[in-house]
């Protein structure tokens, strides 16, 4: 009956019924296709991996190693626990200087930010607390001002603090303790 029916709207419509069942036909196929040739190229990865990189990187890491252990048992036992131990003292020497604290580039950095008309007499430097206390002397009170607002603009500076300015005397006494940002002393360049 179903065949007796599908001749009929074939005779009556040939283009349409034929166009339908060769696009069902064709959508089939390209899967089943598709469908071969990832399963193909999946088999044929496997068997690469399995029959080809595999064992060549097992054999050249067997190779390694046994160079390896042919030039250990070149190298007495000896001269490996003093190498050992030298390399241990580089790697604790290395990271003592990791950790340095650069005092003499503190002062190239406390140079570089003094005022010209302000002079130095006494530095105090506290690493633990990142502080400057200095004690110096400036031409007029116009110098220990410019000197504060130079300190407190730099980005390394926390804070300053101003104290015991003396204006009646000529040249002008002060105390500036300066508090840095942590960890500044062994970073400073």
């Amino acid at each position: 009956m179903l065949e007796e029916i599908r001749r009929k709207s074939s005779a009556a419509f040939p283009s349409v019924i034929h166009t339908k069942e060769a696009t069902e036909v064709v959508w089939f196929s390209t899967m089943v296709l598709w469908g071969v040739f990832l399963f193909a190229a999946s088999l044929g990865f496997y068997a690469a991996m399995q029959y080809w990189y595999i064992p060549k990187i097992t054999e050249d890491t067997t190779s390694i190693i046994s160079d390896v252990k042919k030039l250990s048992d070149e190298i007495d036992k000896d001269k490996r626990d003093q190498v050992l131990r030298t390399y241990s003292q580089v790697l604790n020497i290395k990271k003592l200087l990791g950790n340095h604290v650069y005092a003499s580039k503190l002062f190239t950095w406390l140079e570089k930010n003094t005022h010209k008309g302000v002079f130095i007499d006494t530095i105090t430097i506290s690493i633990p607390r990142d502080t400057l206390d200095i004690l110096g002397k400036a031409q007029d009170k116009d110098s220990v001002a410019e000197q504060v607002s130079v300190f407190e603009s730099l980005p390394e500076v926390k804070s300053v603090k101003l104290s015991e300015v003396q204006l009646q005397t000529s040249p002008a006494g002060f105390h500036i303790l300066i508090t840095l940002k942590p960890g500044l002393t062994s970073t400073l360049e």
